[in-house]
Parts: C-alpha cells; sequence; structure tokens
C-alpha cells in the first residue's frame, strides 16, 4: 500500500506540472474537491468507479447515487485527501481510491508495482501462494467505452475479473 500511495502522490505531481488537471485540483481545496466530485457525478459515473464513489460519500450501495447528496456532502471530509496532497500525510484508502478516480490514475501508471515486462505484481508483500495476477487487460464493452478488468488467477485454476476500479476487493482477493 505504501508503493501506491507514492505512485499516486507521484502521478498527482506530474498531471498538475503538465497542467492536465482541472482548476479543482490543480489548486484543491476540500470545497474544491467536493465540487470536482460533484462535476463527475451529475455528469455520470463509468464502470466499477461507483463502489469508489458510494463508499466516500457514505451511500448505501442499494440507494441511488444522487448529485445533490455529493453536493451537500460535509467538505471536513476531504480535509485528509488535501493533508495528503499538500503534505504526503498517509490516508485512508476509500480516500486513496477516491483520489485515483478524480485523477484518472489507473494501475498501469503504478510502475512499482507492476513488473514492466510480464505485467504480473513484482512487489514482495504478495506471497507465492497466489498465483501471478496479470495486470490490467482493457475489455472493449462498445466502441466509445472501455472498462478495465483485473484478472486474478490462483493456483488452482480459478479465473476471476474484477473491476479494475475495485482496489480493495483485488487486495482481498490477492490475499486469499
Amino acid at each position: 500500500m505504501k508503493n501506491y500511495r507514492a505512485a499516486i502522490l507521484s502521478f498527482y505531481e506530474d498531471r498538475k506540472s503538465a497542467g492536465e488537471l482541472s482548476i479543482n485540483l490543480t489548486y484543491p481545496t476540500p470545497a474544491k474537491l467536493r465540487d470536482e466530485c460533484f462535476i463527475r457525478v451529475k455528469n455520470g459515473i463509468k464502470g466499477n468507479c461507483l463502489r469508489i464513489i458510494k463508499s466516500f460519500f457514505e451511500i448505501p450501495m442499494e440507494e441511488n447515487l444522487c448529485s445533490i447528496r455529493v453536493k451537500r456532502f460535509d467538505v471536513d471530509k476531504f480535509k485528509p485527501l488535501i493533508n495528503f496532497l499538500k503534505r504526503g500525510i498517509n490516508t485512508s484508502e476509500k480516500n486513496l481510491e477516491l483520489l485515483a478516480w478524480l485523477i484518472g490514475f489507473n494501475y498501469q501508471d503504478d510502475r512499482e508495482l507492476i513488473h514492466p515486462s510480464s505485467g504480473q505484481y513484482s512487489n514482495d508483500r504478495f506471497t507465492d501462494a497466489v498465483a501471478p495476477v496479470k495486470f490490467p487487460k482493457l475489455l472493449e464493452t462498445s466502441s466509445s467505452n472501455m472498462i478495465k478488468q483485473v484478472l486474478v488467477e490462483y493456483p488452482s485454476g480459478v479465473k476471476l475479473w474484477v473491476g479494475g476500479c475495485d482496489i480493495s476487493l483485488i487486495s482481498q482477493l490477492i490475499r486469499l
């Protein structure tokens, strides 16, 4: 997780330096991060990132995601993200997932976790008990929409496709 945090922060700094982020993300405040989430939610959520957003905004999975709930969300909940971005102070996994979603970070950008030639985990925090994880594979669902999927393959031969935005589920599956 330490490498993942560093990779997200590095990706954020690179995109910020390149001028590729919105003004809300370039000069973040808690209110600007909330506003950026509101804009993105209002424009629609693609792929499996709905779980990340509902988790952060404390919306039960069985309820619909309403942009008004995002707009009225307590801005103080974004302070840990600001502390992470500006001071490098650690934050929770759900905060990291939300930030990764906001800045467009994906697993291919995490060079320390993915071996460049094989596309498999090279991080020593994973044991040999789990078969190699092939990361990520793009599946085309339509000409305009790409959903990132991760294939988790166990020694028993069981293969499982998981949405690329669902990092906590992927983490749990790898530990099995």
